[in-house]
């Protein structure tokens, strides 16, 4: 997979099939979305795209704030383990907040030569969300893009979105979360050689508790609390020494 740091530094050297968003987590439902793409790109011989934002659009117009399921070194490992060709992590800031639908839209159609369009019912682009479903069909019928609208995944009591694996993580709710995820929810950290890991500040973590994770192999308590958000703590130091970790929450 290849991938770029902005929409204008690829130029597609043939036609796409894109999809947009955060896609924090990259749970079922975007995985569900992230398929029909490459499905579709392999069947029409055009690049898969993927087009995400960083840092959350959300948490830089103050509406969250800026902690993730996945940070993009992750994310990336598993957009492109659904077989994606193109992943474009495009900078979100204030200026970006103010572009127009029609704008953004005449960028994509530049430099990714757009020929299908696949996004959930309440995406929109652009300042103010002009850029909704109805105003996107319209636009494509001009410019020669369809657009496709895929339903939510709803799974048990309800729809699966990254909120609600932010809400059963904070609740303790690990076997939620990783139900939505469909796989166990996992973090890296720095093990202090002792019983301290440290992850990124910017990591989303399960809510103050005690958890059962898997650490190179090893089923072990590992304990969160409120005074100390981005440590985890180990009931019994680990033989090798301070290294990076894999925490794995099941």
């Amino acid at each position: 997979m290849q991938q770029f740091d902005s929409i204008e530094a690829f130029n597609a050297p043939r036609p796409c099939v894109c999809t947009i968003g955060a896609f924090d987590g990259v749970h079922l439902g975007h995985q569900q979305l992230i398929r029909h793409v490459v499905s579709q790109a392999r069947a029409q011989g055009a690049l898969a795209v993927v087009l995400t934002f960083f840092p959350h659009p959300r948490a830089v117009l103050g509406r969250a704030p800026e902690r993730y399921l996945t940070l993009p070194e992750e994310k990336a490992e598993h957009i492109a383990a659904l077989g994606v060709d193109v992943l474009i992590t495009h900078p979100f800031t204030l200026a970006t907040a103010r572009i127009t639908a029609e704008d953004f839209l005449a960028l994509l159609l530049r430099h990714l030569r757009l020929t299908s369009l696949w996004v959930g019912p309440d995406f929109a682009l652009g300042h103010n969300r002009q850029g909704d479903v109805t105003w996107l069909r319209a636009r494509g019928a001009q410019h020669g893009f369809e657009v496709n609208v895929l339903p939510p995944l709803v799974l048990g009591h309800a729809r699966i979105s990254s909120s609600r694996v932010r809400d059963a993580l904070l609740r303790g709710d690990i076997g939620d979360a990783n139900l939505c995820l469909g796989r166990p929810f996992r973090v890296r950290g720095e093990y202090d050689g002792e019983r301290t890991i440290c992850t990124h500040p910017k990591q989303w973590l399960p809510g103050p508790g005690t958890y059962t994770a898997l650490i190179e192999a090893r089923a072990l308590e590992v304990s969160l609390t409120s005074d100390a958000p981005c440590t985890l703590r180990l009931e019994h130091p680990l033989p090798g020494g301070a290294r990076p970790l894999v925490v794995t929450f099941v």
